[in-house]
């Protein structure tokens, strides 16, 4: 007659009685009986992705009531169970998630990301997006292990997929795979970084050759791996302190592959060493940019090396829609001939008040 739900539940279909959602709890209501009902008694109530109508029996809380809602994470168990929850489908959009404390995931085995675009066998994944904020309080995650053995290209990382905002919040842990990253794989549309710090070391491995015989797997970032969709996607006063390494498709400390529009690097740092080899690109804070970006006031102090293209802040860009703004780079950079600057390896576009050099401005 009566459920009271003190923890959370997705897609929840009530046929008959009164589901309850007690203070802390969270009930995603797929399809409710005209007889049943679903209340709030200091709870959140939504409404499941795609459903437009679920009539006046069903309490649905307020943008007030979810605004003021924080889901506090303090363990690691907390974390994992807050993780399968994304992954089944609940997105926490418009809802904040907030670190109490440190967390150390040793214990945890192989890290499955919060939210997943590709599966570790390399399969696009539909439905595990993590849409609200995740406030780290300055707090640190450690431990984070993950290993992709598959040789598919994966999108591993503390976060897999996201369209939210990751902010405040350290990371440390040891990464390796095809296609992997420190702390975001996929960001999505309207997704923010900010105030995030990796020691995530990560080791980029070669995945599959495309149908026409090229590696186009194999990316490693310390920061963001991607960005994904539409909209605008902003990166902002990121650092990363580890060494990223790859064989194939690129290396780079902040984000390694913008193939969207609008996105926003600003105010990073890279102090790790990053390395690629193969005919992998190397960068301090953008690997390679196909689309409109900027990318200002950031710096690089890492060593960077690669057999191909490399550069103290963006290796490679085939667009003229990028501008490099007030950069420096501190670090030795090291490429293939007439392929390696301080500033860009090879670029189109514009570089204004940094320090360096660009070794192919075309």
């Amino acid at each position: 007659s009566c459920f009271h739900v003190y923890g959370a539940i997705a897609k929840t279909n009530v046929n008959a009685g009164k589901v309850v959602a007690e203070n802390g709890g969270m009930v995603i209501v797929s399809e409710a009986a005209t007889n049943a009902s679903v209340e709030k008694n200091g709870g959140i109530v939504l409404a499941a992705s795609g459903v437009t109508s679920l009539g006046s029996n069903v309490a649905l809380s307020t943008p007030e009531e979810k605004a003021a809602y924080a889901l506090e994470i303090s363990t690691a168990a907390e974390l994992a169970s807050f993780r399968d929850r994304v992954n089944a489908g609940m997105t926490y959009e418009s809802l904040t998630v907030k670190l109490t404390a440190n967390i150390d995931l040793s214990n945890q085995g192989n890290w499955t990301p919060i939210g997943q675009y590709k599966d570790d066998n390399g399969n696009t994944v539909s439905g595990q997006m993590f849409s609200g904020i995740f406030d780290g309080q300055n707090h640190e995650i450690s431990g984070m292990n993950i290993v992709s053995r598959s040789g598919k290209s994966s999108y591993r990382a503390l976060f897999g997929c996201v369209n939210g905002t990751v902010e405040n919040l350290t990371v440390k842990g040891i990464v390796s795979g095809v296609d992997v990253a420190g702390v975001v794989a996929a960001l999505f549309d309207n997704g923010t970084v900010k105030n995030v710090n990796s020691y995530v070391t990560i080791n980029g491995q070669t995945g599959d050759k495309s149908s026409e015989n090229k590696l186009q797997q194999g990316k490693a970032a310390g920061i963001v791996l991607a960005t994904k969709g539409t909209g605008s996607r902003l990166i902002e006063n990121c650092k990363n302190y580890a060494s990223i390494s790859t064989t194939t498709n690129g290396a780079s400390g902040i984000i390694c592959w913008v193939d969207c529009e609008n996105t926003i690097v600003k105010d990073c740092e890279n102090i790790g060493n990053i390395s690629a080899t193969g005919e992998a690109n190397a960068a301090g804070i953008v690997g390679t940019c196909n689309k409109t970006l900027s990318i200002e006031n950031c710096n690089n102090k890492g060593k960077i090396q690669s057999a191909s293209k490399a550069g103290g802040i963006i290796a490679n860009s085939n667009t003229k829609a990028i501008s490099i703004l007030n950069c420096v780079n501190s670090g030795l950079v090291s490429g293939a001939d007439n392929k390696f600057g301080e500033i860009a390896g090879s670029m189109i576009g514009l570089v204004k008040g940094c320090k360096g050099t660009c070794s192919q401005q075309l």
